[in-house]
């Protein structure tokens, strides 16, 4: 057994964020770190976010990205 570090995770709120979130992912791609997982939490977008993001998890492949429903209540929640 050998002692691999866990990938990193990145944590993601999101919430009709469509306009703005390709390029926020496309700036996760580019890193040099390569090692991390995405982990999205989206509170009942309506503007297209979470088809962009499924997008990105065909693009990257199995295991990448991962996405949460939201509470629906907001970002307190």
């Amino acid at each position: 057994m050998t002692d691999m570090p866990e990938p990193l995770a990145i944590l993601m709120c999101t919430y009709n964020g469509g306009a703005f979130l390709e390029e926020q992912l496309e700036s996760l791609a580019a890193q040099s770190y390569r090692d991390w997982r995405l982990y999205v939490s989206d509170d009942g977008s309506a503007d297209g976010t979470l088809d962009i993001i499924e997008v990105y998890k065909k693009k990257w492949g199995a295991g990448r990205v991962t996405v949460f429903r939201g509470p629906g209540r907001g970002f307190c929640d």
